[in-house]
Parts: structure tokens; sequence; C-alpha cells
């Protein structure tokens, strides 16, 4: 009993001051995800604005529509082209959506290209649709030295 009570009212002022640093460190945190959710919510874009229409969304994924050719002995590695986001969201009437299976980025010229390009780059319009990044996709399209035979 008596080393029970020793080891509770001994370093109490100590004890006290980390309870109080805790229970500030544990509000601050509260407020900073609090305040980061709220943020999130701000900016998430509204996609579909009520309008009396029927709509369809349909969740595609984004193709890089590239025009040219590189320089003479490079090429593009088709299969390590990365755009980020790889999808979006489109919405629209049914008629148009059904027959819609990707999203093209606008066109990037690598004519004359000998190195990796990467840019910030806008996604073509679907006539009477909606799409979820209107914003710019970041994309990356690997040129690389082709092998001789």
């Amino acid at each position: 009993m008596k080393l029970l009570r020793s080891v509770l009212l001994n370093n109490i002022s100590i004890k006290i001051i980390s309870l109080v640093l805790a229970i500030l460190t544990w509000v601050y945190i509260a407020g900073q995800l609090y305040r980061a959710d709220l943020a999130q919510k701000k900016e998430a874009p509204s996609i579909i604005k009520v309008s009396g229409k029927k709509l369809i969304v349909k969740r595609l994924p984004i193709y890089v529509n590239i025009e040219g050719e590189p320089v003479k002995g490079y090429k593009v590695a088709l299969d390590k082209i990365v755009v980020s986001p790889s999808h979006s969201v489109v919405a629209g009437p049914p008629d148009v959506i059904k027959d819609i299976s990707y999203i093209t980025t606008k066109p990037i010229d690598i004519s004359k290209v000998n190195s990796n390009i990467r840019k910030r780059i806008g996604l073509m319009n679907i006539k009477d649709c909606k799409i979820g990044y209107e914003d710019l996709v970041n994309i990356t399209v690997p040129i690389v030295r082709e092998r001789r035979r």
C-alpha cells in the first residue's frame, strides 16, 4: 500500500503537466483534422447541377492523345505512359454516355522530341457532358532510344 501511495503521489506536478500537455496536443490535432476536412469539402467540385434532365455518371480511364513522331532513332514507350489521375468521372445524357469508353487529353505534339515529356494538360470536352477533372492532369510520356538489331 505504501509503495502504491508513493508511486501515485511522488512527482505529482510532473504528472499533471504531462496530462495537460497530452490534452492540449489532442485538442490541437483534432482541430487541424477538422479544418482539413472542411477545406476538402469546400474544394470538392459539384459534378451535377440539378436541371431536371436525366443524367448518367460513369467513371472512365484517361488516355493520352499523342500526335507526331519523335526524332529518328527514338520511340514512345507506350507501356510506361503515366497519367495522374488515371480516371475521371463524366456525367451526361444516357444516349451520349453509353457509347463513351474513355476520355482523352488534349493533343500532345511529340515531333522532334528525344527525351521524356512531363506536362499538365487539359482533357478534351465531350458534348453535353460534365467532366469531373476539368482541371489539368499530369502526364509523363517516356521517349526512349530504339534498340538496333
